[in-house]
């Protein structure tokens, strides 16, 4: 290949790699979303993942508990915890009212840590 060809090549790949995620992004339309939604455990309950080709049981959640909840199966909604994704019987849980306020416990394993305060005065 010619120096010119392989200069044009890698433009030509650059391009396309800044505008492929644009394009994609125009085809899916908000509607398309999974929307999450909070749901309170009617009895304790295992969470289930796959794990390599297997499905088991990896925790349990207890009654009365509130957990932020995907649609997944006909059968089962999705959970996510940690780095890892659960699955739990729709028998299981029920859909609470918008007024209730939720505690969500397992979603602060999502949220950054505070930094602590150094025990060090600051130099001037």
């Amino acid at each position: 290949m010619q120096p010119q060809h392989k200069i044009a090549a890698g433009l030509l790949g650059i391009v396309m790699s800044l505008l492929a995620p644009a394009a994609l992004a125009d085809l899916l339309s908000e509607d398309s979303a999974i929307q999450a939604q909070y749901m309170e455990v009617q009895r304790n309950s295992e969470v289930y993942s796959l794990i390599g080709e297997h499905v088991i049981p990896v925790g349990e959640v207890k009654k009365g508990q509130l957990i932020q909840m995907f649609p997944a199966d006909a059968e089962y909604y999705e959970l996510k915890f940690g780095n890892g994704t659960g699955f739990i019987d729709k028998n299981d849980v029920r859909t609470i009212s918008k007024t209730r306020k939720v505690k969500d416990d397992l979603g602060d394993l999502n949220k950054p840590l505070d930094q602590p305060e150094s025990d060090h005065p600051a130099r001037n």
